[in-house]
């Protein structure tokens, strides 16, 4: 069993393609051309069969993928021979002739049984008779009795059998493909079943049982299908088809196409894998990083404000000109998140006014203190008055890992209360 066919060992020849270099040393330069264009031709055809399938001309296209597909699995028993792959049950068919059917095989074999019972029989009777009858009569009699015997025995026989049988074969596959008139498109030609040839190839260079069976079953409704040779006549089950054929197509190229390239292509196809992979890992361990990392920074928010023109986000611009403040007469509070957590040995605190008015000021307040995630310590006061000219109010704190502060009105003096600064060190 090759190592590719293990998830393991899949990667592994991803990145290393070792089994690939070792089937390119086996196989002679020009085999690995002709295998090499096959699988380009392939490649080719199928890229025009998507194209014409997407663009409305569905027969044609499906008629592409099928040849697609037939190039391609080609390639495989070529490759056995070149690489000197040893594979179980290679059973290879010779091909019928083109436009061949299986009844007209059959009424071929049922006449040549026909014509040699009636040569046995022929030798046997007439000439028997002759030596004693006259010879008028041994001419009426054995040719008679050969054209009845022998003919009657291949006419009712051997052509009735092929006529059933594979007739209403023809026509159950008819029934398959979606009723598709009679001679809308060419009989395919009956090929070996799935373990004769190809899949024992797939099975070496490491496709699972699972998609080889993919490919099996493409093969199987190609056979078994009258290709349309008008877009009108191309049913749903037709469509189901194109895509099996595409599909499969794609699972023998990725397989077997490592072993057609060159060195040089092996190198350069191992070193852009390998980089690439190391590029999605940087990409995504940066990105797991700005995930999932702390951000760093202080963040402000609050219950309320007064207007746009007086957001939490003053009270940490470091502008005692700027200010916070609540909606009229209401409790509320104003809270900085710092990330990461500090030591904050003193709090400074500047009280609001509502400059140019002087009619919004803290009177009550209390502050909090927040360290791994459980607040430490309280901290109360107060200011007397609205004063124009605030002067900063310090507390002494000494807490390690502050991670967050809230100032808490209380109170305030005439319309409502506020903050101006909130600083630490």
């Amino acid at each position: 069993m090759s190592t590719t066919s293990t998830p393991g060992g899949g990667i592994k020849e991803y990145f290393l393609l070792a089994d690939a270099r070792a089937t390119a040393k086996r196989i002679p330069e020009d085999a690995r051309a002709g295998l090499a264009r096959k699988l380009g031709i392939g490649r080719q055809r199928a890229e025009a069969a998507d194209a014409l399938w997407s663009n409305g001309h569905t027969a044609e296209g499906l008629r592409l993928a099928a040849e697609a597909f037939e190039t391609t699995l080609e390639a495989l028993p070529e490759l056995a021979d070149a690489s000197g792959l040893e594979v179980a049950a290679v059973e290879r068919q010779a091909p019928t002739e083109a436009g061949a059917t299986p009844a007209d095989e059959a009424d071929e074999r049922a006449e040549d049984e026909g014509a040699a019972a009636a040569e046995a029989k022929a030798d046997d009777e007439p000439e028997a008779k002759a030596d004693d009858e006259p010879e008028a009569e041994a001419d009426d009699e054995p040719e008679a009795e050969a054209d009845d015997e022998p003919e009657a025995e291949a006419d009712d026989e051997p052509e009735a059998k092929a006529d059933d049988e594979p007739e209403a074969k023809a026509a159950g596959d008819r029934d398959d493909a979606g009723d598709a008139p009679a001679g809308a498109g060419r009989a395919r030609v009956s090929r070996p079943a799935a373990e004769s040839g190809w899949a024992g190839v797939l099975r070496a260079r490491g496709l699972s049982s699972g998609k080889i069976e993919d490919v099996a079953e493409a093969e199987e409704a190609l056979r078994r299908t009258d290709l349309p040779a008008l877009d009108d006549e191309v049913s749903a089950k037709h469509g189901e088809l194109f895509q099996q054929l595409i599909g499969a197509r794609r699972q023998v190229d990725k397989v077997v196409g490592p072993a057609t390239m060159t060195p040089a292509q092996l190198t350069w196809t191992q070193l852009s894998r390998i980089g690439f992979a190391l590029l999605l890992l940087l990409v995504a361990g940066v990105g797991a990083y700005f995930l999932l990392r702390t951000p760093e920074g202080i963040e402000a928010r609050a219950s309320g404000r007064w207007s746009a023109d007086f957001p939490p986000e003053h009270v940490i611009d470091d502008d005692p000109a700027t200010e916070w403040l609540m909606p009229d007469r209401s409790r509320g509070w104003v809270e900085v998140e710092i990330s990461p957590p500090t030591h904050v040995g003193q709090l400074r605190l500047l009280n609001s006014h509502n400059r140019h008015y002087n009619d919004r000021a803290t009177r009550e307040y209390s502050v909090e203190i927040w360290a791994d995630g459980e607040q430490v310590r309280t901290i109360e006061g107060s200011w007397d008055q609205v004063d124009p000219h605030p002067e900063w109010t310090e507390h002494e704190v000494g807490v390690d890992e502050v991670e967050r502060i809230r100032f808490n009105v209380r109170s305030w003096h005439r319309n409502g209360g506020g903050l101006a600064e909130l600083d630490w060190e």
